[in-house]
């Protein structure tokens, strides 16, 4: 097929094929590390953060329980009560700057994209921190702030431990949820970004191939054709026959002087 195309036909076809492999590498690489890219901006950029979120809440959520714990030590039956250096009202203050503070975050994660079972995982984390405020914190701050320490501390026990424990575990959850799809994210890109590899290594080789073959057959037939010529000349002028006939091969440029020559003759 290649002999009866003309030495330019088979320049353009060797130019349009290595063209349109390096079109198709350019591509797939594009694709695949924009991929990889893409992957990687959303871990680092919203993933990261609402798992530093999710910390950030269960660090004041548990924080609460600790003022709680730190109000009662102002229970006027307990001995060092009157060697405390601040008022039973700055825990007050840290509760509302924690429960300020857990109000933030949580607006701010729920802004962020979410799949279902991330929203459902921030939904129950969210739901567990009312019941812990609701059912525990609330009624804990209102005994202590009524001199009711005996019953501050039976809350402290019966509620607010179990259910700050609850509150927790369901922002591990959330946590634990987000870092597992981190990690399937990148293993997708990178796999992406695998086979942009592979297909980059592919298309060298192919183009490499495919240069090798047509140059080949270009140089091999001219090489051919100017020999057969170059010797049917050199011997004609040798001999002076004139009815030598000089091979035509395909159809080129070359196969075209040769038969001009032959023509000639």
């Amino acid at each position: 097929m290649l002999s009866n195309m003309t030495i330019k036909a088979r320049l353009i076809l060797l130019v349009s094929v290595i063209t349109v492999i390096g079109i198709a590498i350019t591509v797939s690489a594009y694709i695949g590390f924009n991929n990889l890219q893409s992957a990687t901006q959303d871990i680092a950029e919203r993933r990261i953060h609402l798992i530093r979120s999710v910390n950030r809440a269960m660090f004041a959520v548990a924080d609460n329980r600790a003022q709680i714990m730190g109000a009662l030590q102002h229970d006027p039956a307990n001995r060092v009560a009157s060697s405390l250096d601040h008022p039973v009202s700055k825990h007050y203050d840290a509760i509302a700057a924690n429960q300020a503070k857990l109000g933030e975050i949580f607006a701010d994660m729920e802004k962020e994209p979410h799949s279902e079972a991330g929203k459902k995982e921030l939904k129950d984390f969210a739901d567990a921190d009312a019941r812990y405020v609701n059912e525990a914190l609330t009624p804990a701050l209102q005994a202590i702030k009524a001199d009711k320490y005996d019953e501050a501390e039976h809350l402290l026990l019966s509620k607010v431990n179990p259910l700050l424990e609850e509150a927790l575990v369901q922002g591990r959850d959330v946590a634990n949820h987000e870092d597992e799809s981190a990690k399937q994210a990148l293993e997708a890109a990178m796999a992406s970004a695998h086979t942009s590899e592979m297909i980059l290594v592919f298309g060298m080789v192919l183009s490499v191939l495919s240069g090798a073959g047509l140059g080949y057959s270009i140089i091999s037939g001219v090489s051919r054709s100017t020999d057969d010529m170059r010797d049917a000349m050199t011997r004609t002028s040798s001999d002076g026959d004139l009815t030598r006939r000089v091979p035509v091969h395909g159809q080129d440029e070359v196969a075209q002087s040769a038969l001009a020559y032959n023509s000639l003759l």
